[in-house]
């Protein structure tokens, strides 16, 4: 293997503030004279042919989240609105992988809060073997959290 070339990159990062980030900097190019292929230096945090970091996306998935339009998204990170879609499908499917695979801890510890005068109670279930909380679910009773047990 030998390094072939440096190539120049550009890539947009998560804003700091009302700022947006563009990341430019040099990766070598190297060619491998076993199977003659060329190929670029990897970096974490850039998927490969990306023009923007994981970080940025999970902040366009946060803000889709909370509320923000894709429409107002995209005017503020001055990409399209299909362009946000698809960072927003990206990372929904991401979290949504991590759900799958989380498992049920096989000690549950539960407790019960006051949380608020429009909710009052919250339910606590907490992995005790990893002393971690697992899920929280609102409601006291049996009948409250009978819905959220079925699942």
């Amino acid at each position: 293997m030998r390094k072939k070339d440096k190539v120049r990159r550009h890539v947009w990062h998560e804003s700091v503030g009302l700022r947006r980030v563009l990341l430019r900097f040099s990766v070598c190019k190297y060619h491998c004279r076993g199977c003659g292929r060329y190929f670029r230096q990897r970096l974490d945090g850039i998927l490969p042919w990306r023009r923007s970091t994981e970080a940025l996306k999970k902040q366009v998935y946060r803000q889709h989240t909370q509320g923000i339009s894709r429409r107002s998204l995209a005017s503020n990170c001055r990409k399209s609105d299909s362009t946000i879609a698809r960072y927003y499908d990206h990372m929904y499917d991401l979290e949504n992988r991590k759900l799958l695979t989380l498992q049920v801890p096989r000690v549950l510890g539960i407790d019960e809060h006051f949380f608020s005068r429009q909710m009052r109670f919250a339910t606590t279930f907490c992995d005790l073997k990893t002393r971690r909380v697992f899920d929280v679910a609102p409601g006291q009773s049996h009948a409250a959290l009978a819905p959220y047990l079925d699942d």
